[in-house]
């Protein structure tokens, strides 16, 4: 699991402008849905899917520009309470879609317009 949130986060950063590095630590996750571990029959959990019971993860980053200088820094906390009532461009079948989902909206409407606006703030000669 931690490999494939390594991976969301590892395509988000390919995203960022030329030499950034972004350093994130998950400090907690929880997925969507609660595991049964009595409906999927013969002591196999089965992971059940309702809106009550929303994604969530908690992290530490640290961006920093080509030149080294901090862009932004902290410690998120982002849930999608209503990670079922959106239309999902994402892989109905991609494992832990909603999570992945949750990332991008994030990195889309946080992240990205601070760092579109630390280079705006930059003199031209050292972008």
């Amino acid at each position: 699991m931690i490999k494939k949130f390594d991976g969301f986060f590892s395509e988000m950063a390919a995203e960022l402008p030329e030499g950034y590095k972004w350093q994130v630590t998950v400090t907690d996750i929880d997925l969507a849905g609660d595991v049964d571990y009595f409906a999927g029959g013969a002591g196999n959990a089965l992971r059940i899917v309702k809106d009550l019971y929303s994604p969530a993860i908690r992290f530490n980053h640290v961006l920093r520009d080509k030149h080294g200088e901090e862009v932004i820094s902290g410690e998120e906390k982002l849930r999608d309470m209503g990670f079922m009532q959106q239309l999902r461009s994402v892989n109905s079948n991609e494992e832990f879609r909603y999570e992945k989902q949750m990332l991008q909206d994030w990195f889309t409407k946080e992240l990205q317009p601070k760092v579109e606006q630390f280079a705006k703030m930059l003199p031209k000669t050292s972008q």
